[in-house]
């Protein structure tokens, strides 16, 4: 197990622990996340999240089924902002996954982190085969004199919010509705590659990234963005996919206009936060088709900035 401290709390009061794999940590965690927070304060103790630094699902079947919402890295910046005084990475294996219900109570919560109270959402699993749930959670907790609270699940128009809804929202493009139940825009960070510098011949010259080996990639298409470079804001179009029209590949491409921007940034980071689609991805019959289309995608988006702050 990695330990994280994200706080100066240096208070060695009782500890409150929330469980859960958190990927994406999206408005339902962050209020499961913010009640441990609450009650460590409450308590006088410190607040820690206790993850895992893979997704069961992939570790079991021995490839990626469950694309990831967020790197660490940012799981642990935002966890950060969420007032959390230490976050714990679990090293996930199928040793840990055989770990009965029993065990694992003991050996992490009482052992390893000394809790004093879990807090869970309330289609928790874990165990072996996940065959303990919240209820068991209680039961066991209660047996070596800890407190368990159950959190009952946020939903929006009647569904609960969970990860996997917010997955298949972004692998269908809908990256304003994955953003609404996120509580943020889904965004990719990383440095700016070397490109075949397309996008000059088509009087837009763009910056290419990649996304992360493992991360989910919203539906092959344009989107609206923003890019953030050296702390500033930019405006931006964004396309996801192969770029059909101009290469004969299958390498997976971010490539974004950044608005008003003309500087190189060659090995910088970048982040861009995409906030709505504009159209899918396609093949055009010709170069300046895709240029002319590439105009409207720009004008689309400036329409978007003119309605929304930037």
């Amino acid at each position: 197990m990695e330990r994280i401290k994200l706080t100066d709390n240096r208070v060695s009061g009782p500890v409150v622990v929330a469980l859960g794999n958190f990927d994406g940590l999206h408005l339902g965690h962050r209020e499961l996340i913010e009640r441990a927070v609450g009650e460590a304060r409450r308590r006088g103790g410190r607040s820690v999240v206790y993850t895992f630094d893979r997704h069961p699902e992939n570790v079991l079947t021995g490839r990626t089924v469950t694309p990831y919402l967020m790197t660490r890295e940012q799981k642990i910046a935002r966890l950060r902002e969420f007032g959390v005084d230490e976050v714990c990475f679990e090293h996930f294996t199928r040793a840990f996954a055989d770990m009965s219900p029993a065990e694992f109570v003991e050996s992490v919560l009482v052992d390893a982190l000394g809790a004093a109270c879990a807090v869970v959402g309330f289609n928790y699993h874990f165990g072996s085969r996940g065959s303990g749930d919240a209820a068991a959670l209680r039961q066991l907790c209660a047996a070596h004199g800890m407190d368990c609270e159950i959190v009952d699940g946020l939903t929006r128009d009647g569904i609960v919010i969970s990860s996997s809804h917010i997955r298949t929202l972004i692998l269908a493009g809908d990256v304003a509705g994955a953003n609404e139940l996120l509580g943020y825009p889904f965004t990719l960070t990383g440095p700016v590659l070397h490109g075949k510098k397309l996008g000059r011949t088509l009087g837009a010259p763009t910056i290419n990234q990649r996304f992360h080996e493992g991360s989910i990639t919203p539906a092959y298409g344009v989107y609206v963005t923003t890019a953030e470079i050296g702390g500033a804001l930019y405006r931006g179009v964004t396309n996801v996919g192969i770029r059909p029209t101009v290469e004969d590949t299958q390498q997976l491409n971010a490539e974004t206009y950044v608005m008003d921007f003309e500087r190189e940034i060659y090995g910088e980071s970048v982040t861009v936060r995409f906030l709505e689609a504009i159209r899918p991805e396609r093949r055009f019959a010709s170069i300046e088709a895709l240029r002319e289309q590439l105009m409207r995608d720009i004008e689309t988006a400036r329409q978007y900035f003119a309605k929304n702050a930037l």
